[in-house]
Formats: structure tokens, sequence, C-alpha cells
């Protein structure tokens, strides 16, 4: 079956859904339009579950400009384990994205779980996020509103310090990669309750690679939970950046079609002037 959605410049995706499954038969297409949408696979986690589906997506629906296509994108959750005294790593969600008529194909999902992993060294985590158990740690507070700008701009004197007998929840809201631009939130949270007990020790990262650079790895969203002293501090993304090393998967595999054979690709300038 087919639904159509628009035919300006007409985007043909295969739609369907599946749950607790690694094959996904998709009989049904969705026609969409170009110039305002894309193909996509995303595969949730949830827990011990596995949600799957296929469909198209708005530009504008994620908070970040999407540079090309086609794109991996994964979100990951490193975590310390406070019984074992172990950090480990939980892939959360991982998105395909594409611009081509039923590109969004079923065959390529098997390919989402490994198509690649962000890991950061436990030292660092250690040192930077656990700390050394004091009970009090100094937390940057600006709860209201995030502050914005270059990292260099962005510095120890952004947000008042204030001590912290909690968990500093820091947060990386927009990244612009290609300008080192960040806007950076923080402050500490309310006493343990049940919501936060789990979150005393814990990293969220978002990151995207394009099949133009398969090697490099963009971040988008960072979550910080931590109780190092000064964890808050908004030098931490740029020492996290340095920190993460990408182990590649599968991610090569879902990159080998760029493009519809059959229907004849865009080219755009690409250039701008002051």
């Amino acid at each position: 079956t087919t639904t159509t959605t628009g035919i300006q410049n007409p985007l043909r995706c295969h739609s369907c859904s599946c749950f607790n499954t690694e094959n996904c038969s998709c009989s049904s297409t969705v026609v969409s339009s170009l110039d305002y949408t894309y193909c996509v696979i995303v595969r949730e986690n949830f827990g011990q579950d596995v949600y799957i589906y296929a469909d198209y997506l708005e530009l504008d629906a994620t908070f970040m400009y999407i540079q090309e296509f086609p794109y991996a994108l994964v979100e990951e959750t490193i975590d310390y384990n406070e019984k074992t005294g172990r950090w480990f790593t939980t892939t959360n969600f991982v998105v395909y994205g594409c611009n081509w008529n039923l590109c969004n194909k079923p065959e390529l999902i098997p390919l989402l779980p490994n198509s690649f992993q962000m890991r950061l060294p436990e030292t660092w985590l250690n040192s930077s996020i656990l700390g050394t158990g004091q009970p009090v740690r100094d937390c940057h507070e600006c709860p209201d509103e995030a502050q914005c700008g270059t990292t260099d701009y962005l510095d120890a004197e952004t947000c008042p310090i204030q001590p912290c007998n909690t968990t500093c929840l820091v947060l990386d809201l927009f990244d612009d990669p290609e300008y080192d631009y960040i806007c950076y939130q923080s402050f500490c949270l309310p006493p343990d309750t049940e919501d936060y007990q789990l979150d005393r020790h814990r990293i969220e990262i978002e990151g995207i690679i394009y099949a133009s650079q398969q090697d490099v790895v963009h971040l988008w969203e960072v979550d910080i939970y931590c109780r190092a002293d000064n964890c808050s501090r908004p030098g931490i993304f740029k020492e996290l950046r340095q920190q993460l090393t990408v182990h590649p998967g599968t991610h090569t595999a879902l990159f080998n079609e760029t493009h519809d054979p059959n229907t004849p690709q865009r080219r755009c300038y690409d250039c701008y002037c002051f």
C-alpha cells in the first residue's frame, strides 16, 4: 500500500513498524516531498524491548541541522554501576537517514545495532565524573536558561559556582561543530529521590556520522550527571571530545548506497560571501 502526503518533488519512503524482531517486513510506502522530508529507519531500545520503524521525517524535526545524507545517528548512555563499581555503555537508539526513493529499505535494519560505538576512558570517567566521593562539590548554577557561545568564550565564570551535596546536571544543548559553538546549562539536582537515584554518575551522548567522513563523529546533545568536584565546568565538553573514541561497526555497509541511480541528483552551489 502507498500513502501519499504530498507530490511536490515526491520522495517515496518505506513505512512500517516492528517490535522485538530484527527482520521487519515492510510492504507499505509513503510519498512525501523531498523539499522538506527525508526517509529514516529508527531502532529504539526500551530495556530488553526493541522497537523499529521506517518512515519519513521532516528536515526541521531535530534541533540540529542535518548537513548531508546519508547519516547514522547513535545515542548512548555511559553509566556507572554503584554495586559492581564498573562503567558500562548502552545504546538507546540508532537512526539511519537518507533522501532518495525507497532508501530506508528493510534489508538495512540488521545493520543498525552495531553501526558504531562511542567510548570514553575509564580513567577520565573516574576523575571527571565519579570523583572521590566527597559529600559536597562545586556546581555551576544557571538553571533558568542556557548560556551560548564558543568553547573558548564559555569560561569558568559563565555561571556562578554553588556548593552541591547531590548531583550536578550539566547540559550541552546545541552544537555547531564547524564553529565550536555550544549552548551550556548546569545546576544542582534536588535531594536524592527515586527519580534521580539512578543518575548519580552518567553521560548521555548523541553522535552522528556522515557517509563523506566516516571516521569523524559530530556530537549533538550531551547530558552529564556527575559528582566529581567542579565537574560542571564548561570546558568539560571540550575535554570529552578530546577523550572520545569511535569504534567503527556496520556504518560502512549502511553507506554503500548513496543515491537512486534512476533519479537525477541535485547539485547545489556551496559558498558564502561577506
